[in-house]
């Protein structure tokens, strides 16, 4: 039953909290969000990729034209309708790549031209490629660009130099129009083409990828669905429409905030350390995401907001790493090795049944894995080459395919340890 408090925290919230926000409050908040950014001074580029451990200046200014496009119960990065719009987007081909290969930059601005600056992020911050003055287009972007990739054009490649460092590479594309400066991220990682380091560092792009909410879908979330979805559903959900999308493609941007963070972000934390006796909870990393223009997940997973600490305080303190990512250890499973030690960090809730069972068995053989993270809880699938990860979540017994057959169910994309599938 109700108590007299939650009614009033109800009322004081304007009623039902599963509603969509109403047109007056969602236009108030986008108001706020837009006059905190355009109070902020303005910050050329170079300022910008230069700021201390790599982290975007906490008072660059944001022009609406590139974030406030969505505003409902959720808000979500999508490029505008408007063909005169202050945009760019952009994503590599792969998310992992050896000394020596090419990476493809697929981009769509509305700006005659466009620039791109590739930094090693770590232990310092280097530069290591630049171009300038890249012949932009703008290029259609499906609705369910989440699902199925946005399908634009490489307007860009850059072959790896043979001697390039392991490690992680932030991508920045940007154009300016007087003295605006927008500014998007990409990245990839850079595994060695031999092993380097008896410590391999395993990056958890399966995590990054369930949260990525880039167009609107990701494991948490579906464009139009009101509030969350539910890991834990109850009872028969063969017609219920699922508030997350269980498919997600690699072929779109990272969602703002998953590869650069600016100073002061707020980390994900426990609500109740923000909630003063008798009040609300409040999820103050999604506030700073609605105010400032970030994706509400960022504070939960990619690489700005867990990975890149190790790696900073790794190499500092002179450790060699080398770096490879979740989708490497798929689609290679002996990529383990003869190295000793095996590192993960932070968020890496969801694993491949291969990759997973490649980790066991390089452990069970000696290996030594240094586990700085928390709940591996989700078994996925990858498909079209590595390019779509599937997780159905515990949508799973009714809606996986894979779920009815004898031969497949312990692939069902699901939480590992739920018995009915084997896992």
């Amino acid at each position: 039953m109700e108590t007299t408090m939650e009614k009033k925290e109800a009322e004081a919230d304007g009623g039902d909290r599963e509603k969509p926000i109403d047109p007056q409050r969602r236009d108030f908040m986008k108001a706020t969000a837009a006059a905190a950014a355009a109070t902020a001074t303005v910050t050329g580029t170079a300022g910008v990729a230069n700021a201390y451990n790599v982290r975007e200046d906490s008072k660059r200014y944001v022009p609406p034209g590139q974030w406030w496009s969505h505003f409902d119960w959720e808000w979500y990065e999508f490029p505008s309708d408007d063909p005169e719009a202050v945009e760019v987007w952009g994503y590599t081909d792969k998310i992992s790549y050896k000394p020596g290969e090419t990476v493809a930059f697929h981009v769509t601005t509305g700006a005659t031209t466009f620039n791109l600056k590739i930094f090693r992020d770590g232990g310092t911050y280097e530069e290591v490629y630049s171009a300038e003055g890249i012949t932009g287009q703008r290029s259609p972007t499906p609705d369910d660009a989440y699902e199925k990739g946005c399908e634009w054009p490489s307007l860009h490649t850059w072959t790896l130099p043979q001697d390039l460092r392991s490690g992680f590479y932030v991508v920045i594309f940007s154009i300016q129009r007087g003295e605006q400066v927008i500014e998007q991220e990409a990245g990839f990682c850079v595994r060695p083409s031999e092993q380097k380091s008896s410590i391999v560092y395993i990056l958890a792009t399966s995590t990054w990828c369930a949260y990525n909410d880039w167009a609107g879908g990701s494991y948490y979330a579906m464009p139009g669905a009101i509030g969350g979805g539910s890991d834990f559903p109850t009872g028969d959900t063969s017609d219920v429409p699922m508030p997350i999308s269980p498919r997600v493609h690699l072929h779109r941007p990272w969602a703002r905030g998953f590869m650069r963070l600016p100073l002061g972000a707020d980390r994900a934390v426990e609500p109740n350390l923000h909630r003063p006796k008798g009040h609300m909870n409040r999820y103050r990393y999604y506030e700073f995401g609605l105010t400032n223009g970030y994706s509400k997940f960022s504070a939960m997973a990619g690489w700005a907001a867990y990975d890149r600490y190790f790696a900073i305080w790794a190499e500092r303190n002179g450790y060699e790493l080398d770096y490879v990512t979740q989708h490497d250890l798929h689609a290679d499973p002996d990529l383990l090795g003869d190295y000793k030690c095996a590192v993960l960090i932070g968020h890496d809730e969801y694993w491949s049944w291969t990759s997973r069972e490649s980790l066991d068995n390089w452990i069970e053989n000696g290996g030594k894995l240094a586990r700085f993270a928390g709940n591996m809880l989700f078994n996925v699938r990858y498909e079209d080459d590595g390019l779509v990860q599937v997780c159905y979540k515990s949508y799973a017994p009714d809606r996986d395919p894979y779920a009815k057959d004898p031969e497949k169910k312990h692939l069902t994309a699901t939480i590992f340890d739920d018995i009915r599938f084997g896992n």
